[in-house]
């Protein structure tokens, strides 16, 4: 998705609207093909750009969504704590007026039982008074030893002994019976306006604790219908920027294909530019060919006349004319081998890395040689050389197409600070085409240089060219 192809010499046309369609590519020249390449390449930057903002937009409101979840679970787990403590206030409430009913019969019963006992000390009352007249009518205690004296024999002595003690112990009794019945029902009475005030104040919290978590359920319910607005307000951003995510993915989806369609126009102009070297070569071979065989023609009418004249002046004219007729035969020379493009140090080998502007990890598809600005450049192969131009990633830059023992080879050499050649010509191995510089995606001075075997296909095509270099 964050591939960036710099440049290649392509022809392709594209509309301007936002999605774009995908059309036919047919640019006449080199020039033009690379300013509508250019084109696509800034598209493909702002659309990069685009799904890396709403990528980071969309995490960032994943990371919301979740917050949110958990701001909700949090709040949930105390409604719950909260709701199994209003279930038991509820409960300590039932029990405490259950309570209060308990004791509302507890007190009618003690209103009875008082009532009875207030009836019984009035009969009491009644009779200690008349036992208290009789006994001070009858002289008191003294009775009672009169009684106790005046037995006949010792057995009537300790039954009547019995009789006084038990009538004096009655008479105890029921003075002890009657105090404390009195004493308790005041007791009773005390106790259960006391146990009413007690469960009428707690009565009174319970409904206060009731009230306050009333309160509190209310805000948590309000903060909770607040998440769960924001929520869908989240969900609905989301949804926003996944559809707009998906409309990033059709764009690039259709410059990858017009990418595709440039790739397959470069291949057929690089065809044919290599076509037109091969046939400039075979032309240039056999226009020597020619020149030596008209050469050898007048060296040798040139010989038969100094061998009438001099037959020792014509035996280095022979030789040469010999010569000439077999360097007339011979092919131009070719280099089988490739040849390190500058000097410098290697700095950045062939490979994935990342890259040292953009925040994104690719490929590097060649070698980094570092060296002073103005160092200079040569072609590492015989080739023919693309119309050159700018490009916002490659900077000044030069493609040498050629063949190497039936193989053809592009190669690229980039972030020139200047050109040392123009487009459209043959150029030989070892030729100066360039200076080495810091022109466009670049961070200091140095020569970006890349092999492609065949065509120049982006990084598809490309190979590491160590294995290639001298």
């Amino acid at each position: 998705m964050n591939k960036i192809i710099s440049f290649v010499l392509i022809a392709v046309l594209i509309t301007t609207s936002t999605l774009l369609s995908i059309q036919s590519v047919s640019a006449s020249t080199i020039e033009d093909a690379k300013k509508k390449m250019d084109e696509i390449e800034s598209k493909k930057e702002q659309v990069n750009e685009k799904q890396k903002d709403v990528s980071h937009k969309k995490e960032e409101t994943k990371e919301d969504i979740n917050t949110n979840l958990t701001k909700q679970e949090k709040v949930t787990n105390e409604i719950e704590k909260i709701n199994d403590k209003l279930a038991k206030t509820k409960s300590s409430i039932q029990e405490k007026e259950q309570e209060i009913t308990d004791t509302n019969k507890e007190i009618e019963q003690l209103k009875i039982d008082i009532k009875e006992l207030k009836e019984s000390i009035k009969k009491r009352e009644k009779l200690l008074k008349k036992r208290l007249r009789t006994i001070q009518q009858n002289g008191g205690d003294m009775r009672y030893i009169e009684v106790i004296l005046g037995s006949q024999n010792f057995g009537d002595f300790v039954s009547r002994s019995s009789a006084v003690n038990t009538i004096m112990d009655q008479d105890k009794n029921i003075m002890e019976t009657h105090m404390a019945e009195k004493r308790e029902v005041e007791a009773k009475k005390k106790e259960v306006v006391s146990k009413k005030e007690a469960l009428k104040d707690q009565k009174q919290e319970l409904v206060s604790l009731k009230n306050q978590l009333d309160d509190q359920i209310a805000k948590k319910e309000e903060l909770m219908a607040q998440l769960e607005a924001e929520h869908v307000n989240l969900e609905n951003h989301k949804e926003t920027l996944e559809s707009k995510e998906l409309d990033l993915h059709d764009q690039e989806a259709e410059l990858q294909q017009s990418m595709k369609a440039a790739e397959d126009e470069i291949a057929r102009l690089q065809q044919i530019a290599l076509e037109k070297a091969r046939k400039a070569k075979a032309a240039r071979e056999q226009a020597a060919k020619e020149r030596a065989a008209e050469q050898a023609a007048k060296e040798k009418a040139a010989e038969q006349e100094a061998v009438e004249r001099d037959t020792k002046e014509s035996e280095p004219v022979q030789k040469e004319s010999s010569n000439l007729q077999q360097l007339a035969e011979e092919p131009a020379p070719s280099n089988a081998n490739f040849i390190w493009p500058a000097a410098g140090s290697r700095v950045s080998n062939y490979g994935m890395r990342a890259h040292p502007i953009l925040p994104i990890s690719r490929l590097h598809a060649g070698v980094d040689i570092s060296g002073p600005i103005g160092t200079p450049i040569y072609a590492s192969i015989s080739g023919y050389a693309m119309p050159v131009n700018y490009a916002s990633s490659f900077g000044n830059h030069v493609i040498v197409a050629g063949t190497i023992k039936g193989t053809d080879y592009t190669t690229l050499y980039a972030h020139m600070s200047s050109t040392a050649i123009g487009g459209g010509r043959y150029v030989e191995q070892g030729e100066i085409i360039g200076y080495m510089g810091s022109t466009g995606l670049s961070t200091g001075s140095h020569l970006h240089f890349e092999v492609h075997v065949g065509t120049y296909r982006g990084n598809s095509s490309s190979v590491n060219p160590a294995q290639y270099l001298n």
